[in-house]
Order: structure tokens, then C-alpha cells, then sequence
């Protein structure tokens, strides 16, 4: 595929959002891997403007706060199933005394 310009393949870049653009007509530089016949572009260059386009994911701060917040309702959940076992329930009012 390399320097080969006759060839055209289908190309495909995943992300949230993107930081760059290209249009119609442009030439670019891919870098990534193919698979199942799509090269799944990791980085792509803007030959005709010299930009550089990228996908953008979720921050890794973001995926540790969600992990941190998702552990912590486990083990609130955790505690207050074992506090609910272990305290003794209370007759209603107006319940008789034996």
C-alpha cells in the first residue's frame, strides 16, 4: 500500500471527538493498521494544509474517577448491608409487649 496513489482503500478513525480536519480533495498521510481490509487510522497528517488530525477519547482521569466512585458504592453498599443485618429491628409502635 505504500506510495501506491491508485489504489483506494476504505479507512476508518474512532474517537469521541477529533482535534484537526481534512476536506475533499486533500492529501494526507495515514498511520495505523489494517484490519478486515479498513486501515484503522491511529494518526492521520494534512499533507495540504501541514495539519495534523487525531482522535480524541476519554481522558484516563476520567476512566479512574469513574473505577474509584464505582468501588466506593460497593463497598457503601457492602457496609450498610452488613450494619442493616446486624442491628436488631424495634417493635412497631403500639406493638404489645410479651
Amino acid at each position: 500500500m505504500a506510495g501506491d496513489r491508485s489504489t483506494l482503500i476504505p479507512v476508518e478513525m474512532r474517537g469521541l471527538t477529533y482535534e484537526g480536519s481534512i476536506h475533499e480533495g486533500d492529501w494526507v498521510r495515514v498511520r495505523g493498521t489494517a484490519k478486515a481490509g479498513t486501515l484503522r487510522a491511529t494518526r492521520l497528517e494534512n499533507l495540504t494544509t501541514s495539519a495534523s488530525v487525531q482522535a480524541k477519547g476519554i481522558p484516563k482521569a476520567a476512566y479512574i474517577a469513574a473505577i474509584s466512585i464505582f468501588v466506593l458504592a460497593v463497598v457503601a453498599l457492602i457496609i450498610w448491608t452488613i450494619s442493616d443485618f446486624n442491628s436488631t429491628p424495634s417493635p412497631p409502635p403500639g406493638f404489645p409487649e410479651p
